[in-house]
């Protein structure tokens, strides 16, 4: 049968609270003496008995210690599974835990992010010119009749139609001139373009570097509590642990997506710069192919 005993344990708030103990085997409940507070015990050896609010009633308590049938809850684990639960926290504490330096990692990450966001809504209103339409515009091009191929053009939905209207205005130009005049829209487009992909090359790239540093810094930390409180203790040890592993984490969270949205995203630019070049040389070559007809 449960034996009792009086004694103090803490509460939620840190507060001594005078009581009664009520143990069975490993496992012991607590009840205060103004039957405000009742619970179970962390028996930890090394703390202060602590209540684990929520576990248990006053009533429950008192009936087990008259050694009157009750039902109340028993943690075999002596409070080590109620302080995992609690040690889990939430992403907010996690993020705590990285100490000064995850925050221009967060901040770098977010504008990445950001830079990545708006340069996707930028390439998605650029609508590629199809195979089948620069046929049309080629052919009148060969046929010699510029406005047909204006109007076959269409709108100046991306930069190869952008090119290739202004081609077409130069209709009276030599095909040298024509020529230059593409490569100078090739060469205004590509800046525009690939705005705003540094953004998310400098996250990639600095990210982990910060990781590296906090890592660095935490690191520091845990060396100067083992030479306060020696190596007995690890408790003391955590801040600074969890500084240089959290950090590192976070620096190639933000890292890999970075890379892989830089490489999805430079891969779509280089699509649409490839695009501008296939017309560019496929518009100059059928105006050879008019002046060789002449």
């Amino acid at each position: 049968s449960p034996s009792t005993f009086k004694g103090s344990a803490l509460d939620a708030d840190g507060v001594m609270r005078e009581g009664t103990f009520v143990e069975a085997g490993p496992v012991s409940w607590f009840v205060s003496e103004d039957k405000k507070i009742a619970g179970l015990t962390n028996t930890n050896k090394e703390l202060r008995s602590q209540i684990i609010p929520g576990t248990a009633t006053v009533d429950e308590v008192q009936k087990l210690g008259a050694g009157e049938s009750t039902s109340i809850m028993l943690d075999p684990t002596m409070g080590m599974a109620s302080a995992l639960s609690e040690s889990d926290g939430n992403i907010f504490d996690h993020i705590k835990k990285g100490g000064k330096w995850i925050f221009p990692i967060l901040l770098i990450g977010l504008l990445a992010l950001t830079a990545a966001f708006l340069k996707w809504l930028q390439l998605l209103r650029i609508r590629a010119l199809r195979p089948a339409r620069l046929r049309r515009v080629i052919d009148a091009i060969q046929k010699g009749d510029f406005q047909l191929a204006k109007s076959k053009l269409g709108r100046k939905s991306n930069p190869a139609s952008q090119a290739l209207h202004r081609a077409i205005e130069m209709e009276n130009n030599s095909s040298e001139d024509v020529e230059e005049a593409l490569y100078e829209e090739y060469l205004r487009a590509k800046p525009r373009l690939e705005r705003g992909l540094s953004w998310i090359a400098i996250a990639a790239a600095t990210a982990p570097l910060l990781g590296l540093l906090g890592t660095v810094t935490g690191m520091i930390h845990t060396f100067k509590l083992i030479n306060i409180f020696g190596t007995g203790d690890a408790k003391s040890l955590s801040s600074g642990i969890s500084e240089a592993l959290v950090t590192t984490e976070f620096g190639l969270v933000v890292a890999i997506p970075a890379l892989i949205l830089h490489a999805i995203l430079s891969r779509k630019i280089n699509g649409i710069l490839s695009s501008m070049e296939m017309a560019s040389i496929a518009y100059v070559n059928g105006l050879k192919a008019i002046k060789t007809k002449k």
